[in-house]
This record gives structure tokens, sequence and C-alpha cells, in this order.
């Protein structure tokens, strides 16, 4: 058996790997090319913690900072690996979605105690901020949510 793996590259590598162990062979294509943005400095003086809604992002936040003692939250279990991965102390793994993520980051933390940073790529899915500051539709949290875009997607050609 052969599969053909559309991931971007870094993650259709370690994917073919993993099958390859299973004797599945692999044809890598991918159709989505993950690039950084030029760099921007990360002030991460008044942030609490890490958010992270994927694996790109916990390698562009550990391209962006040297910084690993913060509290990391990732989205689920591959964005956990991957911030772990990059070396990050402290990392709290969600349940997949955009929802487990701030149900777990308002039980977790004190919006009081500091800001939180969402890593995350030019465009986003689902509405972090809105769910941990307003509410969005659900309770006020009154977190303050800084977003660092710090990759672009491009298709691959």
């Amino acid at each position: 058996m052969r599969v053909m793996i559309t991931r971007p590259r870094e993650d259709a590598e370690a994917l073919a790997a993993r099958l390859a162990e299973r004797g599945i062979g692999s044809l890598i294509e991918p159709l989505l090319e993950i690039s950084p943005l030029a760099a921007q400095p990360l002030d991460l003086d008044s942030v609490q913690a890490l958010l992270l809604t994927s694996a790109n992002g916990a390698r562009a936040l550990a391209g962006a900072t040297d910084k690993r003692d913060l509290a990391v939250f990732a989205v689920g279990p591959a964005t956990a690996a991957a911030a772990r991965h990059a070396g990050f102390l402290s990392v709290v793994t969600a349940d997949g979605d955009v929802a487990a993520l701030s149900d777990l980051v308002a039980a977790r933390l004190d919006a009081a105690a500091g800001a939180l940073l969402h890593v995350s790529g030019s465009a986003v899915a689902g509405n972090l901020a809105g769910r941990l500051g307003d509410g969005d539709g659900g309770p006020p949290c009154g977190f303050s949510l800084g977003r660092h875009g710090g990759r672009r997607c491009d298709g691959a050609e």
C-alpha cells in the first residue's frame, strides 16, 4: 500500500516516517507551504501564558523567542508535542478545538494575572479572542489577548 500525504512538508515527513514503520509507503506532495514572516520581537513581560492552535505555531514561537518558561496552552496533542519538542517546559493540552482551549484557559488562569498571547498564522479560524475576552455568546472571561502572526500559509507549487 502507498498513500499520498498532502500536509505541509515538515508534518508530512514525520507522518511518512511513522507510516514506513508500519510498512506503508508514501508520496509527499504538500498542498501548503508554511513560511515564517519577518521576525517580530515578542514582548512577553506582561504575558502569563502562550496559546497555540497548531504545531506550526509552536515552531514559529520557538523561532521567535528563547524564553521557554512561560505556561503554554495547546489546542491538542500534536500541538502540545511540538511545543514540548521545542523545549517549552510547562505545556497543558486541550481537547482539540478552540472551544476546549478557551474553556481550559478560563478554568486554569486568572484574567487579572496578565495577558495571553496567541501565536498563530496570518489568518485564524475560530474566535479565541472573543471567547476569552467578551465571551462570544458565553460568559465574559475578561482576558487581554494579543496575537502574534508568526507565519504565512501559501499554496505549494
